[in-house]
């Protein structure tokens, strides 16, 4: 599995060729993950079905963390090699999520964390 590295702020990371860089197995995946979550529904003008409901389970009215937490793992299932995803844990405080969770994959076990 390959894909192009990206830095904190998801712009392209460039090597010392000026090439772009990639990431393959483990970094790859879990980035590919990172970006299944970072996806907010409807976002995709394409498939405005695709997408994590951000908004209708965290900041609207009361959040619903369990089922925010079930629409996070099944989208981290449906990226290729994925396993299992386990351990979510967050914080959330000052109008931010924290998240941290566990990624099993076919290349081993990453973890992935971000603030939404």
């Amino acid at each position: 599995m390959m894909s192009f590295k990206v830095d904190g702020n998801r712009d392209l990371v460039l090597n010392s060729r000026n090439n772009i860089s990639m990431n393959r197995d483990l970094d790859a995946c879990l980035q590919s993950c990172e970006n299944a979550v970072m996806m907010i529904l409807g976002e995709d003008i394409y498939n405005s079905n695709e997408g994590l409901p951000n908004f209708e389970l965290i900041w609207n009215g009361s959040p619903n963390i369990p089922q925010y937490k079930a629409s996070i793992i099944s989208a981290i299932k449906k990226i290729n090699n994925v396993i299992d995803a386990f351990n979510f844990n967050y914080v959330e405080s000052n109008n931010e999520l924290t998240y941290t969770i566990t990624i099993s994959t076919t290349f081993g076990i990453g973890e992935i964390s971000n603030v939404i």
